[in-house]
């Protein structure tokens, strides 16, 4: 005769509760019923609440590193404060997601992973966008403007004579002509106008998050 698949698994630790003299798990003490299914395990449950875990495992693989790396970028993108904030966010959020999921509510946990990575991780993908163009026009300008010192001994009045690669970029640039930083200032921002990267020919790249 071939063995009997278990049909009540206790809800705290998955011990098998059939044929036991008590309503006790003998493994974690947890007290159950066995003529009412909520207070106890079945196969089809154990089987379920394994699936939803694993899905909550595999979404949590892919979105924490994520929303780490994205609030860290905020850092170049939004300055110092808001960086912190959403590493905040993430650590906290996720925290909480898996706590969630100890506790046997794998569907809540993913949801507050999915929430925790719609509040950092769009916002900061665009502005990640943003700023590798800019990043990318301004060592264009910075070329520019080495070009013209070389040329002319003098760094031009403004940026008239340079032909931006992204025009919808040219806002976020400030420029001027200054012989104590060694002819000329540029400046720019990403995601708010309260951090500015910068180059100057005396004191090179400089950024200040906030």
């Amino acid at each position: 005769m071939g063995t009997r698949e278990p049909t009540k698994f206790c809800l705290g630790c998955f011990y098998v509760l059939d044929n036991l003299p008590g309503e006790r798990c003998p493994e974690c003490g947890r007290q159950f019923n066995a003529l009412d299914s909520s207070t106890f395990g079945s196969t089809s449950k154990r089987a379920d609440w394994l699936r939803w875990r694993r899905r909550v495992a595999i979404l949590a693989a892919i979105l924490v590193p994520l929303d780490i790396f994205f609030a860290l970028l905020a850092y170049e993108t939004v300055g110092e404060v808001n960086m912190v904030l959403l590493l905040f966010l993430a650590v906290v959020g996720n925290f909480v997601a898996c706590f969630l999921l100890l506790i046997r509510l794998p569907k809540v946990s993913l949801i507050a992973l999915v929430i925790v990575a719609v509040l950092i991780i769009p916002h900061q993908f665009v502005l990640g966008i943003k700023y590798c163009m800019i990043t990318h026009e301004a060592k264009r300008i910075v070329n520019h403007l080495d070009q013209c010192l070389i040329r002319d001994g003098n760094a031009p009045p403004d940026l008239s004579g340079y032909t931006f690669c992204f025009s919808s970029i040219q806002e976020h640039f400030k420029y001027g002509p200054n012989k104590q930083h060694g002819g000329f200032f540029v400046s720019w921002y990403v995601g708010t106008r309260g951090t500015s990267h910068r180059y100057s020919p005396r004191e090179g790249w400089r950024y200040y998050p906030d």
